[in-house]
């Protein structure tokens, strides 16, 4: 009862709010299909390290959103679905879900997963080093789900889209600039160092020409904001967007990936396991 009495005294205000975008009954009635239809055998089956019970089901809920999100966004009469690019993809489980939903698109991400093999042949799914301001898509969706140092680059990538139409959607973790660098971010009162570095995604997809919005997901992490650009602003921004472009390329330094860390890894070890011990004389 105080605890009520004095939230309602100063006015107290909610932080987080969901379910603004895709409504809780259409959004959960799309999770429990999904996790239904994917969730057991794939928590059975994970060949990779990482909890499965995680990733599983917080890729089902993301797809979930996605895929409301997408019929929302549909004519009924209209038959062409829309065309994804999932960028720093991991796993590849979010594709996996997406494509076998009958929507076209790829991921990509610098290597190749064991759980890849698992998927069925039409996932498509690339292993490459990607240069973030060089790339281009095609894809009327450009996705960044916990992309780390590509998740600035996404609104960037959704403007230089070849699509006409393109939109995006970056669900942000770790801190990244344009860079590639980790970016030292101090909390203020009354905001996180991940709100901080939301609001930056956000002041760059604005400088794209994006209406941007914000969605809080029901997913089992505290890094649970997603930052949609589905609507632009009036004006011309390729000056704005190129020069994003340049400032990111200037000191871009690509992510080592995680096997080559653990093969110099493994070098370096047997190294010092065949260096000759000093002399006691």
């Amino acid at each position: 009862l105080y605890k009520w009495t004095v939230t309602e005294r100063f006015g107290y205000q909610k932080h987080s709010e969901h379910d603004v975008i895709i409504g809780y009954e259409q959004y959960t009635a799309k999770y429990h299909q999904l996790k239904a239809k994917y969730a057991q055998r794939w928590v059975e089956g994970w060949t990779e390290q990482t909890d499965p019970k995680k990733f599983v089901y917080e890729d089902i809920a993301i797809a979930s959103w996605l895929l409301c999100l997408w019929e929302q966004n549909t004519d009924a009469q209209d038959n062409n679905q829309p065309t994804f690019v999932d960028l720093g993809c991991g796993n590849g489980f979010l594709v996996y879900l997406l494509t076998s939903e009958g929507y076209t698109g790829y991921g990509i991400d610098q290597c190749a997963r064991k759980i890849w093999t698992q998927y069925d042949c039409q996932v498509d799914l690339r292993a490459q080093t990607l240069e973030p301001f060089n790339f281009v898509t095609d894809a009327d969706w450009v996705i960044g789900n916990h992309a780390d140092e590509l998740a600035p680059w996404v609104p960037i990538i959704a403007a230089k889209s070849t699509s006409p139409s393109a939109k995006f959607v970056v669900i942000p973790c770790c801190p990244h600039d344009l860079s590639g660098k980790k970016m030292p971010l101090k909390a203020s009162a009354g905001q996180s160092k991940y709100h901080i570095y939301v609001k930056y995604i956000c002041d760059l997809s604005e400088q794209c020409g994006f209406l941007t919005e914000r969605e809080y997901l029901r997913i089992p992490s505290t890094k649970n904001v997603a930052i949609l650009g589905r609507a632009r602003t009036l004006g011309d921004h390729r000056d704005s967007i190129a020069k994003l472009c340049e400032s990111g390329q200037s000191g871009f330094v690509a992510r080592i990936p995680d096997s080559v860390k653990n093969k110099l890894s493994m070098e370096k070890a047997k190294q010092r396991a065949h260096k000759p011990a000093l002399s006691a004389d």
